[in-house]
Order: structure tokens, then sequence, then C-alpha cells
């Protein structure tokens, strides 16, 4: 008997979402997936979908489809990983959350939905996640000039570049010490 059946369904959500992300990774070259969530009609759902670049076609995927759960049931988890940082999908303008049908971009899980799955990434790679948040949230601030905004976009383009020069072994070292000191280990 299962003792904690949402959470289990929700581990195997964030597990399908790694697999799709990592899949997408390969076949385009890029980790994003798009993802769409009608939330009534038959289309109801949590939709993926990604270029494949080997045959020069869409991959679409039903998330609930492929675990066998109801649209309702998919939807509730997907927003239950999100209002719980397992997941953090980058909306467009006037596609957020709360929207009808949102549409958004979801090229990695959260530290804790990898620590969920059991798999946590590469730190290198996760670094530039970091990297990459950090500069949505710089242009996110509707408090900053634009020269500011600039000039921290320069530097943290600068600091990537920066790291992708450094041989693997030293970026995952350089990461591994950043997180560590997140986390005050």
């Amino acid at each position: 008997m299962e003792r904690y059946p949402r959470r289990q369904k929700l581990q195997r959500m964030l597990e399908e979402l790694d697999r799709t992300i990592t899949e997408a990774e390969r076949r385009q070259g890029d980790p994003e997936v798009r993802v769409m969530i009608p939330r009534s009609g038959e289309e109801a759902g949590v939709h993926l979908s990604y270029f494949d670049a080997e045959t020069y076609d869409t991959e679409n995927l039903n998330l609930g489809e492929e675990l066998g759960f109801s649209s309702g049931e998919t939807i509730g988890l997907f927003r239950w990983a999100e209002s719980d940082g397992y997941i953090r999908p980058r909306y467009g303008s006037g596609t957020g959350r709360d929207s009808q049908m949102p549409v958004g971009v979801l090229d990695h899980l959260e530290s804790q939905g990898y620590e969920l799955i059991g798999e946590l990434p590469d730190p290198a790679k996760l670094l530039m996640l970091r990297l990459d948040a950090v500069q949505e949230a710089i242009n996110a601030r509707s408090d900053l000039p634009p020269e500011q905004k600039e000039s921290a976009t320069r530097a943290l383009g600068e600091l990537k570049h920066f790291l992708r020069g450094l041989p693997p072994g030293i970026v995952v070292e350089v990461a591994s010490t950043f997180f560590r000191g997140m986390i005050g280990g």
C-alpha cells in the first residue's frame, strides 16, 4: 500500500519532465520544452513540445497520458510542483500561470525537484542556470536604470563566457564550491 500516493505521483511527473527536458536537449541541442496548459475542453491538460532536429518535426506529449493521470490531476500536480518550487516555467507576457491557457518554457527542474527524483544535475550546468535566473531577475526589475541593467547583463555575459572557457573539471569545482557555500557546507 502506498503511503504518500500524491507525492509519489509528483515524483513520477518530475521524472517524466526531466526525461523530456533531457530528450529535448539531445534532439534539438537546447533543453527548452514548451509547456501549454489548457484548463477546459477536450484539450485540457499539460502539453509538452519541443523541436526534433533529427526529424525536423515537433515532438508533442500529453503529460497526463504519458503518466496515466486524468487531465485535472495532471494540472493540479503541475501547479503544486510550481507552487512548492520543484519547477519554475518561464511564462510569456499575458500567458502567466493564472491565465486561462498558460504557455511557458521549462528547461530544468529546480534543485528541490532534482532532489525529489534523486538526481542532481551537473554542478556546472546548474551554475549556468542560476546565472540565467540572475539575468531574468535583473531584467524584471523596473527600479533599475537601463544603463545598470546593461552593465549587469554585460558582466554576467563575460562571467559565463569565462566559465565556459575553463576546463570542465575546474568549472565543476567552482560550481560545487559555490553551491556548498549556498548551503553552508
